[in-house]
């Protein structure tokens, strides 16, 4: 056999050695919890739900780190610690992600709840991937090698700066790895908890001084025009929209989500109700007209009253 054939067959037993070994670390690869972590990372920037529930337990951890939420709770929040221990945090968060992954983008609520506002201050919408730091695999002899721990480095606004997050995952019955479970997400949440309380007074306390200037100058308007005829109605509602120009001028922080709530329907009741006092200033007044002016001010108080209720209590944090 000529020298040239044999440094031909040579090359190309060589490349299919390195082709073979190629494809065995492919494989071997494929079944690593780095490889099951970066497809986790990939099918949630690529809007995959499938591909990601099929790297992370989703239900699991909403179910467990929820319970974390509860460090955000106001202890007099009876109602609202119950929600959470309910899963009812967890099922809307779970909601959440899948209408991000749906629609991609975070859904626009225009009904809050104190539940829905606890889950926005979770992070869950805000954080960014930084990187992976590690991912190994357990000690055989700590576990029975079908666990492993990994650690990412995100950001997250309201936490203002860089933060290691430390989970856990497991290996399932086909030889792919997920993720169970955050080990020091607890932590996260209270390293966030001042900031998102300082957010909320410095929000709240400019709403607080908004609205207590509108509701001077709407009595001075009454004390005015105390008829409430067209006049008043023209006036009440310019006072009512530079209040609103205002009040959209804040930022608003994820901890003032309810408050933000009902600012928008103190907006909506208070020009249902000038429509309704316009109305009644005409010659020909429509039926049940006084009963719909009833019904629109018992909102108007009780909305009134719940937005005192939040900013005096974020007039009386201590930070």
């Amino acid at each position: 056999m000529k020298l040239r054939t044999l440094l031909i067959i040579g090359i190309v037993l060589e490349l299919f050695i390195g082709a073979a070994a190629a494809a065995g670390y492919f494989l071997y690869y494929t079944k690593t919890p780095t490889y099951s972590l970066n497809q986790a990372k990939k099918a949630f920037y690529d809007g995959n739900y499938e591909a990601f529930e099929r790297y992370v337990d989703l239900d699991t951890i909403l179910t467990d780190e929820s319970q974390e939420l509860l460090q955000l709770v106001n202890p007099e929040d009876k109602e609202l610690a119950a929600s959470v221990k309910n899963g009812k945090a967890a099922t809307i968060a779970m909601s959440d992600i899948q209408y991000y992954f749906e629609k991609n983008s975070w859904p626009s609520k225009r009904e809050i709840t104190p539940a829905d506002e606890l889950v926005g201050m979770s992070g869950l919408e805000s954080f960014s991937f930084r990187s992976i730091e590690y991912c190994e695999k357990d000690m055989e002899d700590e576990s029975d090698g079908t666990t492993a721990t990994f650690a990412v480095k995100i950001y997250e606004p309201t936490y203002g700066d860089n933060y290691t997050l430390i989970g856990t995952m497991r290996q399932q019955e086909d030889g792919q790895w997920k993720i169970t479970g955050l080990e020091n997400y607890g932590d996260f949440i209270l390293g966030m908890k001042t900031q998102h309380m300082r957010e909320f007074k410095r929000y709240a306390v400019k709403v607080a001084d908004i609205l207590e200037s509108t509701e001077n100058q709407l009595a001075s308007l009454k004390a005015a025009r105390p008829n409430m005829d067209k006049q008043w109605v023209s006036d009440a509602t310019s006072i009512m929209k530079q209040s609103n120009e205002k009040i959209n001028q804040l930022d608003v922080p994820k901890s003032g989500l309810m408050l933000d709530a009902l600012l928008k329907e103190r907006k909506d009741i208070f020009f249902d109700m000038m429509d309704a006092y316009y109305e009644s200033n005409e010659r020909r007044q429509p039926r049940g007209l006084q009963a719909k002016l009833d019904q629109l001010n018992h909102k108007w108080a009780d909305n009134k009253a719940k937005l005192k209720a939040i900013t005096d209590s974020a007039k009386a944090i201590d930070i």
